[in-house]
């Protein structure tokens, strides 16, 4: 009995493993094991379960809807196993050991994430903290993959269906210029249009960036191009830029808490603001390390986990 219960215990972790990396090779390649026996493994666990989990095409798979089912229930269990070691260790140390992964983009990253490290850093010296850049999809793709324990950031739309996303914070949009531009001169500009802006060089930021796209349907809706100079870098350097006079940006206003002074805000009521919060897979099962960050960026999210 005790062997039945350790080899599905083998079973679902390799399941598990699978759907998050979508690939049976990949699922070995993680846990050290070959291909062939993550692959028996998942068939035996199919015949213990008298269903299909995947569907095969080829080298892709994809999980049934039993298979989903099964991954809801099996994958707290996995890692409820897999930091049960950690979870030890953090109660018999008071959490002062392991590792916390966190996924951010650039601006929660550079303008959210260093106040709570340093918080948390002075509490759990002894705990080593990994940051990866990982802002919108990929910070979901990360997540998903269970590379890091949570992620930092905002979405431009509903989070998906297997994403929690708790709104904390929320800053909203401004045009930036330089102190001298002609923009900077006009008293009153608190209800400037996209219109207002075609004169003059604009500067954009890189794709992949949320602001990106919500930029792109502004100037859609209005069947105007802005007359961009310079695209594709991250808001440290779009701010020197702006400095410099190389054009004006649309910026979320958590990237100028240490640049008031240098640049001339001016507010835009057409944007929408922007709400940044802490992003966790549903149904994972936290570190003890990783939830007492989480207890000091949002509390109230951190009692339901």
């Amino acid at each position: 009995m005790k062997d039945i219960k350790y080899n599905q215990l083998a079973h679902l972790t390799s399941f598990c493993h699978t759907v998050q990396t979508g690939s049976i090779s990949k699922a070995a390649q993680r846990l050290g094991l070959s291909q062939p026996s993550v692959s028996l493994q998942i068939q035996n666990l199919e015949k213990e379960m008298s269903a299909l989990l995947f569907e095969r095409r080829g080298p892709k798979i994809s999980l049934t809807p039993d298979g989903e089912i099964l991954y809801q229930i099996a994958l707290p269990l996995v890692e409820g196993f897999e930091n049960l070691t950690a979870a030890m260790h953090a109660k018999r140390n008071n959490v002062n050991s392991g590792e916390i992964n966190i996924a951010a983009g650039e601006s929660s990253a550079l303008y959210l994430l260093p106040k709570y490290l340093a918080q948390f850093s002075e509490h759990y010296p002894g705990v080593k903290i990994r940051v990866h850049e990982g802002g919108g999809l990929a910070g979901i793709n990360l997540l998903r993959e269970g590379t890091v324990d949570l992620a930092l950031g905002s979405f431009r739309t509903a989070p998906p269906d297997d994403m929690i996303h708790a709104p904390t914070f929320s800053f909203p949009q401004v045009l930036i210029t330089s102190k001298d531009h002609p923009l900077a001169k006009q008293s009153k500009l608190s209800d400037i249009s996209i219109t207002d802006l075609l004169p003059y060089k604009f500067i954009m930021p890189a794709r992949h960036l949320n602001t990106y796209g919500m930029l792109e349907r502004a100037f859609a809706e209005q069947n105007v191009r802005p007359n961009v100079v310079l695209e594709g870098i991250g808001w440290a350097m779009i701010k020197r830029c702006v400095m410099a006079n190389v054009g004006i940006a649309i910026v979320s206003s958590v990237c100028l808490q240490n640049d008031k002074n240098a640049l001339h805000q001016i507010p835009l009521q057409a944007f929408p603001v922007r709400a940044y919060g802490v992003i966790l897979r549903r149904g994972k099962v936290l570190s003890p390390q990783a939830k007492a960050l989480l207890e000091m960026i949002d509390p109230v999210l951190a009692a339901t986990r």
